[in-house]
């Protein structure tokens, strides 16, 4: 069903597999959200998606003293894995997310790009069917840096109305967020389209006298994309969607500040330094960041925290830039498969005979395979491996991420030196050619 159809699988895998928060305990009778939070369970969900070889992976990470828990998830290519905590430290969503940018440099230093969305305390995690799950009830607690300590946000500051003559283009903006919206994204357009109307009216930039006025507008807006069975019209749930968002808006509005992209935080952390709504310039900024970023961070992954952190999907004119960099990185990338000196020739890595053209006329060269992962990097290999041993020569197979190296020895059934430091390369190196 996955192969066929990805909507249909998550909506299937909705259905059938039971959710659980293991983070900790919510308040009894209320929705299992960031802000209904109690108690820490010591535990700290980490998900792995679309690994390479995943019972690789599993065997890997089990070995680590701070596991509890790991099993394959629904996908078939993904872990999910409990982390044991200090349950003492984290008393909020807040001391939740320190922890859990530490765990992630953790899984970086191993190899591992965890799901970005694990990063609230809410996070649940689908169950299923695993004969070889791991289980370790005495794991160690994973030593974790003091937290910073975080000054309580002041409430926003409602500003007096001032008349101006944008007011047509402020409430024209959150009409089209309704009227662009696509068939699945209605509903969180009619929310959004809410909450940005009760930002224009709390900065002052619209006239709260005249709010019942806007949102007849956006209700307006709303019966144009309804779509209902029974009539065209936006139903009473709907409506009280677009109102919902309204008061969050009042509650919550940021005057927009100015941003800029800071190298020295993570992709997932400027992300979340993003004033709302967003800005055109920052969200422009974080997709060239997560092309550029892309495939050692998925570019999806990125993606999907910056529309969580929007509250809504990329508009269309944002999904077409994304395609139109990430075609201009294939085409590059495809250009420099092969890096050698001026004389010698480039290859084609998709020609039948690169690996016999490489041997016999680029000795002494190097090559750098940046494809993607799933696209026949270790089948390439095991071609160049095939003509090795026909013409009795030897190369050397360096890779960013220890599993890869055991995953493609394996597969060839070669020999590999684990993890080698900077320090011990030339001399295993030395070794080899000896």
């Amino acid at each position: 069903m996955r192969e066929k159809d990805e909507q249909a699988y998550k909506k299937q895998k909705a259905i059938a597999c039971e959710a659980v928060s293991f983070n900790g305990t919510f308040k009894l009778g209320q929705p299992v959200k960031n802000g209904t939070f109690e108690k820490s369970s010591g535990l700290l969900i980490v998900d792995l998606d679309h690994l390479e070889d995943v019972h690789l992976a599993k065997s890997d990470l089990i070995t680590k003293p701070n596991i509890v828990f790991c099993f394959i998830s629904p996908s078939g290519d993904g872990l999910k894995l409990g982390v044991r905590v200090d349950a003492s430290l984290i008393n909020n969503d807040a001391d939740f997310k320190q922890a859990y940018f530490q765990i992630e440099s953790i899984f970086k230093a191993w190899g591992y790009e965890t799901d970005p969305a694990c990063k609230d305390i809410s996070r649940k995690c689908f169950l299923c069917h695993d004969a070889d799950v791991f289980y370790n009830p005495d794991a160690d607690i994973c030593k974790l840096k003091p937290f910073q300590e975080i000054a309580p946000k002041a409430p926003p500051i409602r500003k007096e109305y001032t008349a101006n003559s944008n007011e047509g283009d402020y409430l024209q903006k959150c009409i089209n967020i309704i009227l662009s919206a696509e068939s699945r994204e209605r509903h969180v357009a009619r929310r959004n389209a809410g909450n940005a109307l009760g930002h224009y009216v709390a900065s002052g930039k619209l006239d709260v006298k005249n709010e019942d006025d806007y949102i007849n507008a956006l209700i307006t807006a709303s019966d144009q994309i309804a779509g209902n069975d029974d009539d065209d019209r936006t139903s009473e749930k709907e409506i009280k969607t677009i109102k919902s968002g309204y008061q969050y808006g009042l509650l919550h509005h940021s005057e927009q500040e100015a941003w800029e992209y800071d190298n020295d935080l993570t992709l997932l952390k400027n992300i979340e330094s993003i004033p709302l709504p967003a800005p055109d310039k920052a969200v422009y900024s974080i997709i060239a960041k997560a092309v550029q970023a892309h495939p050692i961070t998925s570019y999806k992954d990125t993606i999907t925290a910056l529309e969580d952190r929007m509250g809504c999907k990329l508009s269309g004119s944002h999904k077409s830039w994304l395609k139109k960099l990430l075609r201009e990185q294939d085409e590059a990338t495809r250009k420099y498969h092969t890096v050698t000196t001026d004389s010698l020739p480039e290859f084609d890595i998709n020609s039948y005979d690169a690996a016999k053209r490489m041997l016999s006329e680029g000795e002494g060269s190097i090559f750098v395979d940046m494809r993607p992962m799933g696209s026949g990097k270790t089948l390439f290999t095991a071609l160049l491996w095939k003509y090795l041993q026909m013409i009795n020569k030897t190369f050397g197979y360096i890779s960013h991420r220890a599993s890869i190296i055991t995953a493609t020895a394996n597969r060839l059934d070669i020999e590999h030196y684990n993890e080698v430091s900077p320090g011990e390369f030339v001399p295993v190196i030395g070794r080899l050619r000896e």
